[in-house]
């Protein structure tokens, strides 16, 4: 299963229709099976615009669909709440958004969506019992990896994490991985308790996976943090003989 990762697009102040279109076009050279948007759509975007900036994602049409989660800035954590909006827009163009939900996949592979952490609505609870006796491979899709440090019901329960550690790949966003890196002395911030800034770890929880993704807040500036769209090839076993 070939998987494309991208997050925080953050469109509007600096990045638009354009942006969007070279993003695009990127994914379709990929050809992904699947297509996983790790949230934070907006940065002090127009509304009213917002339809068209995301308008070229209908040209994606991954054989397993395409989900996404919200980050903290698409619910206004700072500024304006786009959520309803952005999940209206994102819908006409294919893109399924997840609330701590479960998706089932082929092959026993099931994507979980978790909703924002600082928005206040990530919930553990639906997931454990969706899970519940389940086999298979897991990816969890969520902004921001603080999850795996907040309180239950927030963050998940023990017992959930000892039930998936083996069989569950966390997909992350919203560090930018500092979005500015001096050398030698590495970010200069970073909006995470945890040590995972960016790429691939092996951690207590399982395998997890922090991009640095393609957008800017602050200022449209980057050092050391090239964008990114992450390709994951994932291999599991066939449900069929």
């Amino acid at each position: 299963m070939r998987v494309a990762f991208c997050s925080d697009l953050h469109l509007g102040l600096y990045k638009g229709n354009e942006w969007t279109e070279n993003l695009v076009q990127i994914l379709l050279e990929e050809s992904p099976d699947l297509i996983l948007w790790g949230g934070d759509f907006v940065y002090r975007a127009s509304p009213e615009q917002l339809a068209e900036d995301l308008r070229p994602l209908s040209l994606l049409h991954p054989r397993l669909g395409s989900f996404a989660v919200l980050g903290n800035h698409d619910y206004g954590f700072p500024g304006f709440d786009y959520s309803a909006t952005l999940e209206r827009d994102l819908s006409n163009q294919g893109v399924a958004v997840l609330h701590n939900e479960v998706v089932g996949l082929e092959g026993g592979v099931r994507v979980i969506g978790m909703d924002d952490l600082w928005a206040g609505r990530t919930d553990f609870r639906p997931i454990e019992r969706a899970l519940e006796n389940q086999t298979g491979i897991n990816i969890l899709l969520a902004h921001n990896p603080d999850i795996l440090a907040a309180p239950f019901p927030q963050g998940p329960p023990s017992r959930l994490l000892e039930f998936t550690r083996s069989r569950i790949l966390w997909l992350f966003g919203h560090t930018h991985a500092g979005q500015v890196r001096l050398p030698l002395l590495g970010p200069l911030a970073l909006p995470t308790s945890l040590r995972y800034d960016r790429g691939l770890f092996q951690s207590q929880w399982g395998p997890l996976y922090v991009t640095q993704g393609v957008g800017e807040v602050g200022l449209p500036v980057r050092l050391l943090t090239e964008p990114e769209i992450v390709i994951l090839e994932l291999y599991y076993p066939s449900a069929s003989p």
